[in-house]
């Protein structure tokens, strides 16, 4: 089993060597307080570490990934257990010019996209700037699609 314990959001494991605080306690048949010194405990037992805090800690696995979500994983603290969770949270809608370039980058660097258009200028039926141009087109197209797929999600 593992343990683990939540301090201001962030989850802390347990470590081979832990300390217990000093504390004070009321000592019922002789009534009176006696303070306990700090001790430091090499590999704490699970009842050890519940008494320093750390509770029994639980991941629930990681969801399959959707298209236009990020995960987002967070954790849930009730009195004698943490679990981490996960939730989807939509993406911005992606802007058009910027889905055609990324597609359009897959196959031509800057560079290349600039050789091929100075080829165009030169000669507008070069077939290397004609072969561009089909792709562009179909980054468009592929572009307005995805985009159109976002509003439906």
């Amino acid at each position: 089993m593992k343990y683990a314990k939540l301090i201001n959001g962030e989850l802390i494991l347990p470590k081979s060597v832990e300390t217990i605080n000093s504390r004070t306690m009321f000592i019922e048949e002789e009534t009176r307080f006696e303070t306990i010194p700090s001790t430091t405990i090499a590999n704490p037992t699970e009842e050890q570490l519940i008494e320093i805090g750390y509770k029994e800690y639980v991941e629930k696995e990681r969801p399959i990934e959707k298209k236009y979500h990020h995960l987002l994983s967070y954790y849930v603290e009730t009195d004698n257990k943490i679990v981490r969770d996960w939730k989807y949270i939509k993406c911005k809608k992606p802007l058009y010019d910027d889905l055609v370039v990324s597609k359009i980058r897959q196959k031509f660097n800057t560079n290349t996209e600039l050789s091929l258009l100075h080829k165009a200028i030169e000669n507008p039926q070069d077939e290397s700037y004609l072969r561009y141009r089909r792709y562009v087109e179909e980054c468009k197209k592929l572009a307005r699609r995805e985009i159109e797929e976002f509003k439906n999600v």
